[in-house]
């Protein structure tokens, strides 16, 4: 469950997948707050000319003593993923964090990965590394534009992207959001994709 909120503003996949707190795709040093829940739902689509049906997927993240969050996503189908995300250290100011995570904790190959995050006056950059295919460095922007949130995202290695996003609240008193992107494989035999994205974030 990507969460698309840049929660201090408010992958390893070609796809949207239900994960920790991040970017577009990356993850990123965010957790959840002390009690927080969201819910997201994303549709996944490709080249309309390889094919017009979207796969969907969904899952529920939730955080805990303002440094640890974990949840689940699912395909609608047999597929359950779980992760979990620890904040190991943050800035007296806030303004630079690490944390430590897992992505697919119930599956063979679990992917574990270092983010790091430096806030700036006009945004804030992300970095890091992931397990995935034997070793991936992922780096993101994140800034305020209009009423909602701009971010870009990319990674390396033979799946590697780069991605822009946008994500606005549309209702905040009951924490909902709409969020878009577009994916973009480095590989040029790999089709562009894109999501839409729905969260809906409450305290409980």
């Amino acid at each position: 469950m990507k969460l698309l909120i840049a929660a201090a503003l408010a992958a390893t996949s070609a796809l949207a997948l239900a994960g920790p707190t991040g970017l577009n795709m990356v993850p990123t040093s965010d957790t959840l707050g002390h009690r927080q829940a969201a819910y997201t739902y994303f549709a996944n689509g490709t080249e309309h000319s390889i094919t017009k049906r979207y796969t969907h997927v969904h899952g529920i993240q939730v955080g805990v003593g303002d440094r640890f969050e974990f949840g689940f996503d699912n395909d609608f189908a047999k597929v359950w993923d779980w992760n979990a995300k620890v904040k190991l250290w943050e800035s007296e100011d806030a303004s630079q964090a690490a944390s430590f995570g897992v992505l697919r904790a119930t599956r063979p190959g679990t992917d574990s990965y270092l983010a790091l995050r430096q806030d700036f006056d006009a945004g804030r950059l992300h970095f890091g590394v992931s397990s995935f295919n034997a070793g991936t460095l992922m780096a993101g922007w994140d800034m305020s534009l209009g009423p909602g949130v701009l971010m870009a995202d990319t990674t390396t290695g033979a799946a590697g992207f780069w991605s822009v996003g946008y994500y606005q609240t549309v209702q905040a008193d009951w924490g909902l959001g709409l969020s878009a992107a577009v994916i973009v494989p480095y590989d040029s035999s790999q089709p562009t994709n894109h999501f839409f994205g729905l969260t809906w974030q409450r305290a409980f």
